[in-house]
């Protein structure tokens, strides 16, 4: 189970401090099990300690202390350690305190004050592509008024491109062959093989664009938002009559997008993966 969602904002500045020998016993802990959601896997203390750079004594020490808690358990076969029950009833317990309207909102009022652009927030269920949360700019006479409840074509929206990206070719294959490529506008993309080739475009820099795809003239930007285990379920974007992708004030859109989805995310627990953090790559 994913730690993502117990100690929030602590992990980056705890990762980037690693190597300082000042750190509180707390911060190396929360390092340790780190070490556990990323490998996903059972370690043995030799592992523990070279992935840390800590001694053994100190690793064992902490490991001790967590199995007391009943965080950390150990396989009695290989002498292995695993994340606990103790980390799933508090990872449950605090899933269930989070209501993605409460956390969404606010965000994306701000986009949408600052954008001046119509806002949506879709998720995905049951293969489907649904709006579920919006704000619209009431100084906009040429908004675009999508209702809740919508269903959004996958292949022909950036929210449902954006969506796409992130799933796996098994789920993608899935809602492709429920939903055969329509073709909206000349730039609607119909070719299976083309759409593949840009989403592993789109989920390298975290954002997707709908220039002109399912209405002409109409232009949207979505970004992904990662929930505590690190799947994509809902997405954030602003839709609106830019002139064209080009547009000095789409180019602002876009970055607002992506920093939206990921304050977003960030409240809903997702943090980039140690490797990602460590080098500075993008999720």
């Amino acid at each position: 189970m994913q730690l993502y969602i117990i100690y929030m904002d602590i992990r980056v500045n705890v990762i980037m401090e690693k190597q300082d020998k000042n750190l509180s016993s707390i911060q190396k802990a929360f390092l340790l099990l780190d070490c556990f959601s990323e490998q996903n896997k059972p370690m043995s203390l030799q592992e523990l300690s070279d992935t840390l750079t800590y001694p053994k004594s100190t690793v064992h020490h902490i490991l001790s202390e967590l199995r007391r808690q009943q965080v950390i358990e150990q396989e009695p076969e290989t002498g292995k350690y695993y994340m606990g029950i103790r980390l799933f009833n508090l990872g449950n317990a605090i899933r269930k305190s989070l209501d993605i309207f409460d956390v969404a909102t606010p965000y994306m009022r701000q986009l949408c004050n600052t954008a001046h652009e119509s806002v949506h927030l879709t998720k995905l269920s049951c293969l489907k592509l649904t709006i579920i949360h919006k704000f619209e700019p009431a100084e906009n006479p040429l908004r675009i008024v999508l209702n809740i409840g919508v269903d959004m074509p996958m292949h022909a929206t950036s929210h449902g491109k954006v969506t796409l990206a992130h799933l796996s070719e098994y789920q993608v294959k899935a809602i492709l062959d429920n939903s055969p490529l329509k073709s909206f506008t000349a730039k609607t993309i119909t070719s299976a093989d083309k759409l593949m080739r840009q989403l592993v475009e789109i989920r390298a820099r975290s954002y997707a664009v709908d220039d002109g795809e399912r209405h002409i003239g109409l232009h949207s930007v979505a970004s992904p938002v990662f929930d505590g285990s690190g799947s994509v379920v809902y997405g954030v974007g602003c839709v609106g009559m830019f002139n064209s992708v080009e547009n000095p004030r789409f180019a602002v859109a876009i970055q607002t997008t992506v920093e939206t989805a990921a304050k977003i995310s960030s409240k809903l627990g997702y943090r980039k993966p140690w490797s990602e953090v460590r080098t500075g790559s993008k999720p």
